[in-house]
């Protein structure tokens, strides 16, 4: 899908350096990465509205949504197909 184009928006919002590279659809992001706090929830969602032209509402946030790489990717595509 777009998960080169993703991971330079993940880039700017957390310090990964050179681990942004090297990261996967498998990565586990919410109580995996010492980086994914609540603020970087907050920070990540701005950051991925207005390049994919969506708008992300409080309703649409679970935990489920930041379980790995390809969870947060898979809610990004549907949000855009809506």
């Amino acid at each position: 899908m777009f998960a080169t184009d993703f991971t330079q928006v993940l880039s700017p919002v957390f310090v990964f350096g050179e681990r942004v590279v090297t990261m996967s659809a498998e990565t586990e992001l919410l109580r995996s990465l010492p980086e994914f706090d609540s603020m970087a929830v907050g920070s990540i969602l701005s950051a991925l509205e207005e390049p994919y032209g969506i708008a992300i509402e409080d309703d649409d946030i679970n935990a489920e949504i930041f379980t790995t790489v390809y969870t947060l990717i898979q809610f990004i595509a549907a949000k855009t197909a809506a």
